[in-house]
């Protein structure tokens, strides 16, 4: 019986390096492919998140409108009204009922100071029939106007 030796195969000398440089290899495909992953997944995520940012700010837009269309419908219903009417005739053309005085708002600061008082909502500007309404009954210097029955 011949006997064998029980250790490993010797290999070339040149195998060893060889093997390295191909695990080296691979190990840097896979973490390229690592990367190359990750940067995808944080681009999915940033793309979300300014996708989520334009829906609200779109929500926010939307709710606005939504308030500046129901005013905008609450004074359409108020000038299909009769006194509506009258009161956009009267404010349009300047014409008032026999029985009515005419007020004219001074422009001075005070008149300002007047306005502003009755409140700084935009909405309230949009509706000068009951600005003028306001600055009637509001005492002060400034002549007054017939009480309304």
């Amino acid at each position: 019986m011949t006997t064998h030796s029980t250790g490993r195969r010797s290999r070339p000398s040149g195998a060893r390096p060889r093997i390295l440089r191909m695990r080296t290899l691979w190990f840097a495909l896979a973490g390229l492919a690592v990367v190359v992953m990750l940067r995808r997944g944080t681009q999915t995520v940033t793309e979300g998140y300014q996708t989520a940012s334009a829906v609200l700010r779109l929500e926010e837009e939307l709710a606005e409108l939504q308030q500046e269309h129901d005013e905008l419908q609450w004074r359409l219903q108020f000038l299909r009204t009769p006194e509506g009417k009258r009161l956009e005739a009267a404010r349009q053309l300047v014409l008032v009922r026999p029985d009515e005085h005419l007020l004219a708002p001074p422009h001075d600061d005070e008149a300002r100071e007047a306005m502003s008082a009755l409140g700084g909502d935009p909405s309230r500007a949009r509706q000068p029939a009951e600005i003028v309404k306001r600055w009637a009954r509001s005492p002060g210097t400034r002549p007054q106007a017939a009480e309304e029955p």
